[in-house]
Parts: C-alpha cells; sequence; structure tokens
C-alpha cells in the first residue's frame, strides 16, 4: 500500500447565493481558508491531479479540485491557494466555457458564470490544472454508448483544440458512471478519473475510478477535520 492521498471535492468558492437549489455547492472564501490553513498546519502539500503517484508528488499530499469551471475559482479560490502555496485541478464543462451552467438552470437552479477560454488559458499559465467534465455535464449512465463517447471523447478533443494543452483527467458528472463510462475514460486518454465515493486512494485502485471526500458549505472546520480523520482512520 502507497500513501494515502486525500482529493478533496469543491464546487464554488462563493457566498451561498440565497436563491439556488444547491446551497451545498458553495464554500464561502472565509471557510475555504480555515481549511487551507489547517491542511498547512498539518502539513500536507498540494498536489495536482495529473502528478498523482508521480515523482513530484509530495510526501503528504492533499488534491484539490473544483467541480464545473466556475468564474469564482479565479476570483475566490485563486488568491487564497497562492496565499497558502497550494494548488488546485479544475475540472470544465466544454460545452459552456465562458456561459453559464445551463445543467443547472434547467432544473430550476441559479445562472452562475463560467470561466472563459482567455482565464483558463491563463492560470493555465499560473500552474492550475484543468480537466473534462464531459461536454454537457450529463448524468453518463443515462446515456447509450455512443452518447457516452462524445461527451468523454469528445470534450477531451474540444477543450485541447480550443485550449491548446492536453487535458489528461477527468470527472464524472454527479459521480455517474457504468462499465462503458470505465473503458471510454481509458481509451480517451485519461490518466486519471475521479468519482463521488468517499475514501483515500494509495495507487491500489483503478486510477479511472479516484474516489474523493465532499466538502460543502455545511463543511465547518470541525467537520472538516472529522471528515479527514473518518477517511485516514476508517477508509470512507
Amino acid at each position: 500500500m502507497g500513501v494515502q492521498v486525500p482529493i478533496l471535492t469543491y464546487h464554488k468558492i462563493s457566498p451561498v447565493h440565497s436563491k439556488s437549489i444547491y446551497p451545498g455547492t458553495f464554500v464561502p472564501p472565509k471557510l475555504f481558508e480555515q481549511h487551507l490553513k489547517y491542511l498547512v498546519k498539518q502539513g500536507f502539500q498540494s498536489s495536482r491531479l495529473d502528478s498523482l503517484y508521480s515523482p513530484s508528488m509530495p510526501s503528504k499530499p492533499v488534491v484539490l479540485t473544483f467541480d464545473d469551471g466556475f468564474q469564482d475559482f479565479e476570483d475566490n479560490a485563486l488568491p487564497l491557494l497562492e496565499k497558502y502555496g497550494m494548488n488546485g485541478t479544475v475540472f470544465l464543462v466544454s460545452d459552456y466555457l465562458g456561459k453559464y451552467n445551463e445543467w443547472d438552470i434547467r432544473i430550476g437552479d441559479v445562472a452562475y458564470p463560467l470561466m472563459s477560454l482567455d482565464t483558463i488559458r491563463k492560470l493555465h499559465e499560473k500552474g492550475v490544472e484543468f480537466g473534462s467534465h464531459t461536454k454537457s455535464h450529463p448524468r453518463l449512465i443515462t446515456l447509450d454508448p455512443h452518447s457516452q463517447e462524445e461527451e468523454i471523447l469528445g470534450s477531451k478533443s474540444a477543450l485541447e483544440a480550443q485550449l491548446g494543452f492536453e487535458i489528461k483527467t477527468f470527472c464524472y458528472p454527479y459521480g455517474s458512471y457504468d462499465q462503458t463510462s470505465i473503458e471510454l475514460v481509458k481509451r480517451a486518454g485519461y490518466s486519471f478519473a475521479t468519482t463521488c465515493e468517499k475514501g483515500l486512494n494509495n495507487g491500489s485502485e483503478d486510477p479511472a475510478k479516484l474516489k474523493r471526500i465532499a466538502i460543502r458549505n455545511d463543511t465547518p472546520l470541525p467537520i472538516f477535520i472529522y471528515k479527514l480523520w473518518r477517511a485516514f482512520r476508517h477508509g470512507k
């Protein structure tokens, strides 16, 4: 068994929008800073997801992932990551770069801006990693194999064509995947893919089925500490 690696899941780093039907996807910047401060105090160092298990991975790693590619990553998350010497991996929905979270809007949620191509290129130059979160953010298990292929392989091709750099990692929207999804992720050439299954990673798992720890608006520092303790103690 190798080093135990927690991968944390964030979405929006912003005060909770009063009209959102998904308040849990917001983590206010002050709370996010508390999380980072605790991680640094405990000796964790951040690793990009594409560097997992590589020689450059620190001895006590943590991977900070941000689903969907919201603009508040640049506005609120990145300044705090830089303040504490940390980095992040952001998963992008390729059809909606520079637009809004249409997959949420369609079911009644508030419109929330996503990062533009220029912003993503700028942050890439600063060392932020970007991965794919499909083309349109569907639940993959509801799609036929051809549509899954379009979402998984098509998003990688689209992002690489638009951004000009390689996309090495993937995240299943809603944690929804099946054996077809896994096979397509591997065929696409992604190095790693993340799920919503709880737990740590140690190198023995399928690289297309990495576990994560969900961090939400209702994860104040004591709960954050407990979630990490539980993961290291009980593996979930």
